[in-house]
């Protein structure tokens, strides 16, 4: 028992740690929150989480955790908000290769992410990290995605589809960070 408590107590601290690091690193109002229970609308995997407008959460703003990119903020009541996964298919993100300026925008589709029509030129290779671009001012440059883990051909031989699976889901995480742009927070 004593072990377990040891065990659960080195998790909690770590991420807490990775918190920490994830506030220095962003320039953006940081709030951290909790998943309250995952459901589905509309064949959208949604979670609800803690915070709400009360704790200046926004519509629109980025979700988080130490893994990477898990979201965004979909709907917003008193005291708490849904989020929408990244997977959703109602989802998409500017991103870039991690080791690269090569920009693209991910696509949810339900299960994963995609490119669904990316240049048969561009140098893209399974085990790419996407990382999201920071060109649209709402997710900061950096935040991890997922890595590719297929490219396949498409009816047009000048381009293929990319499948890209996420680093982390809503559902298998508890403590989560929802990025608010600066100029966002009232």
């Amino acid at each position: 028992m004593a072990n377990q408590t040891i065990i659960t107590l080195k998790s909690e601290n770590e991420t807490l740690r990775n918190k920490l690091n994830l506030k220095k690193k962003y320039l953006f109002v940081n709030i951290d929150s909790e998943i309250i229970r995952p459901s589905t609308k509309v064949n959208q995997k949604i979670v609800t989480i803690n915070k709400g407008r009360n704790d200046y959460v926004k519509e629109g703003s980025a979700v988080i955790n130490n893994f990477g990119l898990i979201g965004q903020i979909y709907n917003v009541y008193d005291n708490s908000s849904e989020v929408t996964s990244l997977i959703s298919d109602q989802f998409g993100v500017p991103a870039m290769l991690e080791t690269d300026l090569q920009n693209s925008i991910l696509y949810g589709d339900g299960k994963n992410l995609i490119i669904p029509f990316s240049s048969v030129y561009n140098k893209i290779n399974i085990g790419d990290i996407y990382v999201t671009s920071g060109l649209d001012k709402i997710y900061p440059k950096g935040i991890k995605i997922g890595r590719v883990t297929s490219i396949k051909p498409s009816s047009d031989t000048q381009f293929v589809k990319v499948i890209i699976i996420p680093f982390t889901r809503p559902e298998t995480s508890a403590q989560i960070t929802i990025i608010t742009p600066v100029g966002l927070r009232k």
